[in-house]
C-alpha cells in the first residue's frame, strides 16, 4: 500500500536502523526476539506520518525517536491483540503468541510499551507526553468498549465510531500530535490541522480493515478473513446488513451472534460465505466504500491551511491509497 516519496525513504531508513539498536537489553536473548517482532513487516504508517507531518512543521533530531515510540506502542498493542483474539497469523506470518507463546508475548507488549515511555520521556516534552497518558488510557478503553459489545446485534454506526476512534485512530492522531507538539504549541493551526488529519486518516483506515476483513481472502490480507465476524465482533459492514435485511435474515445473523457454546466460532465461520452473499446483496461494501472515502476526503481537506509542498502532497497522497486496500 505505502508509496514513500524520495525525500522521506533516508529518514524512514534512520527510523528502521534506530528502531532496532535504541535502548537495547542487557540480555541478549530478549533483544533478538525484539528485533524479530519488530522487523516482521508492517506498513510503517505511523512513523511514516510523523516524519512526513514534521517535514512540513521543521524537522528535529528528536522526531526519529518519537517515530520509534509509537511504532512501539503500535506493535504492543497488536501482540495483545493477537492473544486477546487468539490470532495465529498476522502480515502473512505466525504472530508472536503462535510462536512463543501467549505469556512470552503479553511480556514483550509490555515491555515495547515500556521502552516507548522511555524514549517520549527522553526525547518528548510536557505536551507530548500528556497526549501519549490519553492515547494509551483511550485505546485501553477502545478495546474493552469493543470487547464488552462484542456478539451484540444492536450496535449502530455512533457505537461503531466509538470505538474505532478509541481502539485505532487515536494512535494516528497522537503520530500527528507528536510531529508538531514537538515545536509547536497545542492551539496552532498547524497542530489542529495534522490532529484532524490523524483522526479521519484513522477512521478511513479502520473502516476499511473492516470491510477487508468480510470482503477479501487470507492471502492478500496476511491474516485469516472472516475473523471479525468468528469472534462475534459487529463492524460496519455487518451494522449496515442488520439494519438492511429481512426479518427473517437479522433473526438468523443474531442468533449466530449470540451463540455460546463450545464451537460458535467455527460455526460462524462455517456460516460466514453466506453472510458475505448478503453483504453483496444489501450493497453493504458499497455503503462502507461511501463512508470510508468521506473519512479520507476530511484527512485531504484538513491539510489545507499548508502549502503545497512535497510532504503535504505525500501525506494526501497516502490517504488516497486507504482505498487502494480494499480487495
Amino acid at each position: 500500500m505505502v508509496g514513500i516519496i524520495d525525500e522521506i525513504k533516508p529518514l524512514m531508513e534512520r527510523f528502521e536502523s534506530t528502531l532496532v539498536d535504541i535502548d537495547p537489553s542487557e540480555f541478549v536473548e530478549v533483544n533478538e526476539v525484539v528485533t524479530h517482532i519488530l522487523t516482521s513487516g508492517g506498513k510503517r504508517l505511523r512513523p511514516l506520518l510523523l516524519l512526513t507531518a514534521g517535514e512540513m512543521v521543521g524537522l528535529t533530531e528528536e522526531h526519529i525517536f518519537l517515530a520509534c515510540a509509537v511504532e512501539m506502542i503500535h506493535t504492543a498493542t497488536l501482540l495483545h491483540d493477537d492473544v486477546i483474539d487468539k490470532s495465529e497469523l498476522r502480515r502473512g506470518r505466525p504472530t508472536a503468541n503462535a510462536e512463543y507463546g501467549v505469556p512470552a508475548s503479553i511480556l514483550f507488549g509490555d515491555y515495547l510499551y515500556t521502552k516507548s515511555l522511555r524514549l517520549l520521556l527522553k526525547y518528548g516534552n510536557d505536551r507530548i507526553s500528556n497526549s501519549l497518558l490519553s492515547v494509551v488510557k483511550l485505546m485501553s478503553e477502545g478495546e474493552i468498549k469493543q470487547m464488552l459489545k462484542s456478539h451484540s446485534p444492536d450496535i449502530g454506526e455512533a457505537v461503531y465510531f466509538e470505538v474505532i476512534e478509541a481502539k485505532t485512530s487515536c494512535l494516528f492522531e497522537l503520530s500527528c500530535d507528536m510531529a508538531t507538539l514537538l515545536i509547536l504549541n497545542k492551539d496552532h493551526e498547524y497542530v489542529r490541522a495534522c490532529h484532524s488529519y490523524g483522526h479521519h486518516f484513522g477512521n478511513a483506515f479502520q473502516i476499511t480493515d473492516d470491510i477487508i476483513d468480510y470482503r477479501s481472502y487470507t492471502e492478500v490480507m496476511g491474516k485469516t478473513a472472516g475473523d471479525d465476524f468468528a469472534e462475534g465482533k459487529v463492524t460496519l459492514p455487518l451494522i449496515h446488513l442488520l439494519k438492511n435485511c429481512s426479518s427473517a435474515e437479522k433473526k438468523m445473523i443474531n442468533d449466530l451472534l449470540v451463540l455460546d457454546q463450545k464451537n460458535s466460532d467455527q460455526i460462524r465461520r462455517d456460516r460466514f460465505p453466506e453472510i458475505v452473499d448478503l453483504m453483496h446483496r444489501y450493497h453493504s461494501f458499497d455503503y462502507c466504500d461511501a463512508v470510508a472515502n468521506r473519512e479520507i476526503e476530511s484527512a485531504r481537506n484538513s491539510l489545507k491551511v499548508f502549502s503545497d509542498t512535497v510532504y503535504k502532497k505525500s501525506l494526501i497522497s497516502l490517504a488516497e491509497q486507504i482505498a487502494d486496500r480494499r480487495c
